[in-house]
């Protein structure tokens, strides 16, 4: 049995990485399962994706996670997310953007001692008494940084590459599309209206911005001074263009 997100899952699998994986998150104690996670999926999977059987069937085990949270006022979402003074920092974008590598920057700009990463691909978003709640889950992609930790959500990042450095505070309709752009695809409708919910109420609740940017020091140091508050944007407001 597995804790993970402060969810009770069972994981039914053959191979061995994500048991590696998922270790910091195991119990020992009997309880029973909130739900269950199999390596299955009713859309259509690519193999040529995945180098080996061990690693599709990890995917396949994150995919079924992020499907039966969304029951649960929960979200999985594919960002960088990073823990600064108590408070979550995410970073989404597309593959090859430079999520991580922005979060690097955080750590280096911050010293790698005040940086934690709770998940450096996948964490979990949860609503918890009117709180959003950010979770490291096992599910963190190709690189093993992910915490057990959970720590309240601060802000949102959607980052593109640009040759400047700026960034802005998006609008609740703007955020929401982007934020649901980094979500699972391919549920069914009733998950689909789940989903909206959930992240209407995340949006509702946290400040998000769009950043473009470079992979410098400078950048890192934009979007931390609007993030923690530093600086104040409203919806709309552009700094650093």
């Amino acid at each position: 049995m597995y804790r993970i997100g402060d969810f009770y899952v069972n994981i039914i699998s053959k191979h061995n990485h994500i048991v590696k994986r998922a270790e910091k998150y195991k119990i020992e104690c009997e309880v029973v399962a909130d739900f269950q996670i199999i390596p299955d999926r009713y859309a259509q999977v690519d193999s040529s994706l995945y180098p080996d059987e061990n690693i599709m069937e990890y995917c396949l085990l994150g995919d079924n996670f992020a499907e039966k949270v969304l029951e649960f006022d929960a979200v999985v979402i594919h960002a960088s997310a990073i823990a600064v003074d108590d408070n979550a920092y995410l970073f989404s974008a597309v593959g090859g953007t430079g999520k991580s590598t922005h979060t690097g920057l955080w750590e280096n700009m911050l010293s790698n001692s005040s940086v934690m990463y709770i998940n450096d691909d996948k964490p979990l978003l949860r609503i918890l008494d009117n709180n959003i709640m950010t979770y490291g889950t096992p599910f963190s992609g190709k690189t093993d940084k992910n915490s057990n930790m959970c720590v309240p959500l601060k802000a949102i990042c959607f980052l593109v590459q640009d040759k400047k450095n700026w960034i802005r505070r998006l609008t609740e309709e703007d955020a929401i599309t982007k934020f649901i752009a980094q979500t699972l695809k391919g549920i069914p409708e009733e998950l689909k209206i789940k989903l909206k919910k959930t992240v209407k109420e995340i949006v509702k609740q946290i400040p998000m911005y769009e950043m473009g940017c470079k992979p410098e020091l400078e950048a890192a140091k934009i979007s931390h001074e609007v993030m923690s508050g530093v600086r104040h944007l409203d919806v709309g407001d552009i700094y650093g263009k």
